[in-house]
């Protein structure tokens, strides 16, 4: 049964008697609808002239960075506390669950940390905290991401010159051209 047949029968059954348990509704959607989709149970839920209880975890921050889940006295935040090392060289030393539960919400993701705790490549998880850095500070991401390094520029303006001395090429008169002498010659006047 997937979540959505699984909310949607909990939402035909329960009751004010009823413990609901909500973790990670949305995942595997596009963010937009993950996020529509848990406020919008959310709030059927606290609309009801008897709630029942409900716990719910969501990694949706921006439900509550944009208050898209109003505040009411019969909604309580709360998160599980963690401490973090960040000086830590060992990666597995950065962050400590303390299984503590604490009143509020969490105003922090350790998505790359836990990233790197299960094997993705350093330099995925390095490129993911620039990105992040950046979103947080409000900067354009896709100017970010469409920025070439130097030795991207480099290979960029090297395929350009091969591509613009192959079309120069006369292929007009091609019945006995060896091919791959003037490619290999091609790619020799470019020192590749």
């Amino acid at each position: 049964m997937n979540d959505l047949q699984q909310v949607s029968l909990a939402l035909k059954k329960v009751t004010s008697r009823s413990l609901l348990l909500i973790d990670e509704f949305g995942k595997g959607t596009l963010e937009n609808d993950g996020i529509g989709l848990a406020c919008g149970i959310l709030e059927h839920l606290l609309s009801l002239r008897e709630t029942p209880k409900v716990i719910a975890a969501t990694h949706f921050h921006e439900i509550f960075e944009n208050d898209f889940l109003r505040s009411r006295p019969r909604l309580q935040l709360g998160h599980m506390e963690v401490q973090v090392c960040e000086e830590s060289r060992d990666v597995e030393d950065q962050i400590t669950y303390l299984y503590n539960f604490r009143p509020g919400r969490s105003n922090r993701s350790f998505g790359t940390i836990c990233a790197a705790i299960n094997g993705i490549h350093q330099a995925v998880v390095t490129r993911a905290n620039e990105l992040a850095s950046l979103s947080a500070r409000g900067e354009n991401l896709i100017a970010a991401c469409a920025t070439l390094t130097a030795e991207e520029t480099q290979a960029l303006e090297e395929a350009d010159a091969l591509a613009r001395r192959f079309l120069e090429i006369d292929m007009s008169d091609s019945g006995e051209t060896d091919w791959r002498v003037i490619l290999e010659e091609l790619f020799e006047s470019l020192g590749t």
